[in-house]
């Protein structure tokens, strides 16, 4: 009967277990809309809510064939950024590692190089 009660016990627990670590967690999804100036600029704030040092950049519409390179960074020069990417269409989702530590609820924005692509549009979304 004891060997019966532990099994019971030990079952239950495997199975709470199971559950408890297959509970999705989602980061903050944030969206941005901007048309490139002839300077650098950041756009788009968003906290991060998870730990996962990278961020995920997806384009949905890029209104010329140009070339503008992104990076995902806290809003200084020296503080925590990606690395920078550059891309000329929509593209799917894009892992930027970060460079440093970044803070859960930090806020992050979207930093921009037109890279001679001065008056494209671009929309997507990003997870800090």
């Amino acid at each position: 009967m004891k060997n019966r009660a532990k099994r019971i016990i030990a079952i239950g627990l495997l199975l709470s277990t199971v559950f408890t670590c297959s509970i999705p967690v989602y980061a903050g999804k944030e969206y941005f809309a901007f048309t490139t100036n002839a300077v650098d600029k950041r756009t788009a704030p968003g906290k991060k809510s998870d730990l996962e040092q990278a961020a995920y950049v997806t384009t949905t519409y890029h209104s010329t064939n140009k070339s503008v390179a992104i990076n995902v960074d806290n809003g200084s020069i020296y503080g925590v950024a990606t690395g920078s990417w550059s891309f000329s269409s929509p593209t799917k989702s894009k892992k930027l590692g970060y460079m440093g530590y970044a803070n859960m609820k930090d806020t992050f924005y979207i930093h921009y190089d037109p890279m001679g692509g001065v008056g494209t549009t671009i929309r997507g979304q990003y997870n800090p």
